[in-house]
């Protein structure tokens, strides 16, 4: 900033015409200063033209009003030829109109396979479920004796609006409300056929996922999805990688190392991953690159970092990648127009988990729980031993502190 100042000062002091502009002009891009460039020799071309016309007084300053005002157009017209531009881009993303409700499948007359493919995300799958899970009640009897009945089902079609158009849009609103009428309709044939009061209920979700980044501003948040320039910092990372070990087969796939070229090379793990983690994190969109070594060390900030830990229960020794990429907050890995998840924060990984007991009054239990303390809380609450080695908490006695009969 100093620098700038005593450069400004500077100009002032030798008279130079217009030292602002010149101060400004040094920091916009080539492709502005470029521009400028040209106008100015049109205009010292212009001026050498009526100067050999001898023209001066009011024809002169006719002339120069004529070219400040074509100027002004060319940058007005830049502007708006930019949004224009943008507005195409939006529309043939579909961004524009709201195409809702939508079709299923192709233009055809006969459902084809556009349409059997497209249905799967649509709500009317749900509905579908409901009616193949009420052919499994009755097909298999269930719910007829004492022993326990367990029935396991995925409704899914939330998953693909959620992607395609984001938690915040009218088709994932129009997915849970039918979801609702069509969880509405399975519960009054329970209740029908066994009776709610011998059916126990639970709702989960596997993940969370992201607003879409175009939304967030309504939300007071920003955020922004990777571009091309985030791309590009991801290959020359890769580039760099190769121009300091040297070309090779350093990957078997995606973030796995090829141990077989570490060996031939005598180089350890370690010491790779540490120099494309370093590379990696140089990217504007990466906030943290985790190591396997990393994650395999006895490090004692397991506690105080809780992405390292949450990372650490993710990975395997064998089977998961040797890097992790983490993006920074609310930045979106993704170049289209969809949303996704697979972050460690928490829009990415919170959601709810329901219980419903019969003959317990509903409420609210705010403690932090994991979605793989769902199974043996379910076990507890119905007087079955889980195995020893299953993973989560039996939270049966906070909700039913006397169990259950």
């Amino acid at each position: 900033m100093e620098s700038v100042v005593l450069f400004s000062l500077g100009l002032v002091l030798i008279n130079a015409p217009s030292p602002m502009l010149i101060a400004v002009g040094m920091y916009l891009p080539l492709e502005t200063t470029s521009a400028i460039f040209v106008g100015g020799c049109i205009k010292a071309l212009l001026h050498w033209f009526m100067r050999r016309r001898q023209v001066t007084g009011d024809d002169a300053n006719r002339v120069e009003s004529t070219g400040t005002l074509l100027a002004s157009g060319f940058i007005a017209g830049e502007s708006l030829t930019g949004v224009l531009l943008a507005a195409i881009v939006l529309a043939k993303a579909g961004m524009l109109t709201s195409n809702f409700p939508h079709a299923i499948g192709s233009f055809s007359l006969a459902p084809d396979d556009a349409f059997y493919s497209s249905f799967g995300g649509t709500p009317f799958m749900d509905d579908y479920l409901v009616d193949l899970a009420i052919s499994l009640i009755e097909g298999e009897d269930l719910g007829r004796d004492d022993a326990v009945d367990f029935l396991s089902l995925s409704f899914s079609a939330l998953d693909s609006a959620g992607h395609d158009y984001g938690p915040n849009s009218r088709e994932a609103l129009d997915v849970m409300l039918r979801l609702d009428r069509s969880l509405g309709r399975l519960f009054a044939y329970l209740d029908e056929r066994i009776g709610m009061a011998h059916v126990m209920l639970s709702l989960s979700a596997d993940h969370g996922v992201m607003t879409m980044p175009e939304a967030l501003p309504v939300l007071g948040l920003l955020g922004r999805r990777v571009d091309a320039s985030d791309v590009v910092c991801y290959q020359k990372s890769q580039e760099d990688f190769q121009m300091h070990f040297g070309r090779d087969e350093w990957f078997i796939e995606e973030m796995y190392l090829n141990y077989e070229t570490l060996g031939r090379r005598n180089l350890l793990r370690s010491t790779v991953e540490k120099r494309l983690a370093e590379s990696l994190e140089r990217c504007a969109a990466v906030e943290k690159v985790w190591t396997s070594t990393e994650l395999e060390s006895q490090s004692p900030d397991l506690e105080q970092n809780e992405y390292l830990r949450l990372y650490r229960n993710s990975h395997h020794p064998v089977r998961s990648p040797d890097l992790y990429v983490q993006l920074k907050p609310l930045t979106l890995n993704s170049l289209g127009t969809e949303t996704t998840h697979g972050s460690p924060y928490e829009y990415d990984r919170h959601v709810a988990m329901l219980i419903r007991v019969p003959g317990v009054h509903g409420r609210r239990i705010a403690d932090r729980v994991r979605t793989l303390d769902l199974a043996p809380t379910l076990a507890g609450l119905l007087g079955i031993a889980a195995p020893p080695d299953l993973e989560g908490a039996d939270w049966s006695r906070r909700l039913v502190p006397l169990g259950v009969d």
